[in-house]
């Protein structure tokens, strides 16, 4: 599991980040390096700057010796300076003593000459409140001493100056590398959010395997593992395509001989109670061979391949007069009555069976749907950009527009329920519209008084 345990997730709690989790380690990281870098400096910092300082010390003596040897036997005072440089020098830092058989004739001591102290070549000495570690040098041919004593305290402070500058500096380059870091894990994941992109852009029935060929090396796990998930089920929903395809094909071979038989029987005018049950008996027939016919358009609807089905060029209002008169029947059971207004030679261009089966459905429905002894209105015009509109307009309960943004799912049944259905006839123009290119919409101010459904499709170009 890529996150630890105690970072797991509670109901309500936020989703975990990525981002946020590698940036908390790395700032873990780094924070501990900032640490033992920090100790590192004060603990090694003060002891170079000592040593530094003890050589500086010893290359002065060495350099004052050379000038003191060939000084007169006279005691030179050291000049005075004011208060203010003297104080932006910290003069009480170091101190130069030279002598000369043992007699001292320098003195860098500020605040008077303290030529009476006695001092040893190497050591410490403590002279006032300062204690000095001292490096002597002498000269045995003049007999020529020199004394170069630095402050301890002024050394030890001097060297937590400069670790707390170090560290100082340290943690600015720590805060623009977090940022840099931050940036750059930001960065580096967007291929991450882009696949994340793609994935959720994709249509709910587009299975296809995702392309890998650009995808990172350390994505492709995912992606493979996507393709995998993702081919399983579309072996599932082939299977039950073709489960359902198969189903409804076999019913209807029985059901056409059931119809076939009930046509035949001669019910007894004495008995009206049977002339009733034949009637039910044909209405049910008709709504399982309804089934039957949706379940067959769903199927096709599913598995339509538009690559391997050509356009054809056709006379849209030939095809609907077709078309409704194969629904003459349905529509005088319900004594519905059907109109047609298209002009003539208005020819459209795509799959014309497709296009059937949309249009059967949306007919169908506006039977189904119709109020007894309704009407049923279909006209067809030709838009200015040169698209087909064709109108179906029924005088039914009707939609609301929240009813119809939900007629698009299946088995969802609306608008009057004491209709027999599955509730799969807009579903299937639905799904064939969005395959087509078609559009597909509810006119606010229906010409019946029911629904009025306004079909977008191509024009003969």
């Amino acid at each position: 599991m890529f996150f630890p345990r105690n970072e797991a997730t509670n109901a309500g709690d936020p989703p975990p980040s990525i981002k946020a989790h590698l940036f908390k380690k790395l700032a873990w990281s780094m924070a501990a390096i900032w640490l033992i870098t920090a100790m590192l400096i004060l603990i090694f910092a003060p002891v170079e700057y000592q040593e530094s300082l003890d050589r500086r010390a010893v290359r002065t003596a060495q350099m004052v010796l050379a000038f003191a040897s060939v000084m007169p036997d006279r005691v030179v005072q050291q000049p005075t300076l004011d208060d203010v440089l003297s104080d932006k020098l910290e003069l009480e830092e170091f101190l130069i003593v030279i002598r000369r058989d043992g007699h001292p004739i320098y003195s860098s001591l500020a605040g008077g000459l303290r030529l009476d102290i006695t001092l040893p070549l190497d050591g410490t000495a403590r002279i006032g409140s300062e204690t000095y570690d001292l490096f002597g040098l002498e000269d045995r041919a003049t007999r020529t001493e020199v004394i170069v004593g630095v402050s301890k305290a002024e050394a030890f402070f001097a060297s937590v100056e400069i670790a707390g500058l170090a560290i100082g500096l340290l943690t600015i380059a720590m805060f623009f590398v977090l940022s840099a870091v931050r940036m750059g894990i930001r960065s580096g994941l967007e291929p991450l959010d882009s696949f994340a992109k793609n994935v959720e852009q994709r249509d709910g029935r587009d299975l296809t395997p995702l392309g890998t060929e650009a995808t990172p090396i350390e994505m492709k796990p995912i992606a493979m593992a996507l393709n995998g998930f993702m081919g399983r089920l579309k072996q599932v929903m082939d299977q039950e395509r073709e489960f359902i395809s198969n189903a409804a094909h076999e019913l209807r071979t029985p059901l056409t001989a059931i119809r076939a038989q009930v046509e035949q029987i001669d019910p007894d005018p004495e008995h009206p109670t049977e002339s009733q049950a034949i009637g039910n008996v044909m209405i049910a027939i008709d709504r399982a061979d309804r089934l039957v016919h949706q379940l067959l358009d769903l199927s096709r609807s599913q598995s339509a391949n538009l690559g391997h089905m050509p356009e054809t060029r056709f006379d849209l209002a030939v095809h609907l007069q077709e078309l409704m008169a194969d629904l003459v029947p349905i529509a005088e059971k319900r004594q519905v009555e059907l109109s047609l207004d298209a002009p003539d030679n208005l020819f459209t261009r795509c799959q014309q069976d497709l296009l059937r089966v949309i249009l059967r459905n949306l007919l169908e429905n506006a039977i189904k749907y119709s109020s007894e002894q309704g009407l049923v209105a279909v006209s067809v015009r030709q838009a200015d950009n040169g698209r087909l509109k064709i109108d179906v307009h029924d005088n039914g309960p009707g939609l609301t527009p929240e009813e119809f943004e939900r007629a698009g799912d299946r088995f969802q049944r609306l608008g009057r329920t004491d209709r027999q259905g599955a509730g799969l006839g807009l579903a299937i123009v639905f799904e064939l519209c969005e395959k087509l290119g078609f559009t597909l919409t509810r006119i606010s101010k229906p010409t019946l008084g029911g629904l009025s459904l306004e079909l977008d499709i191509p024009g003969p170009h």
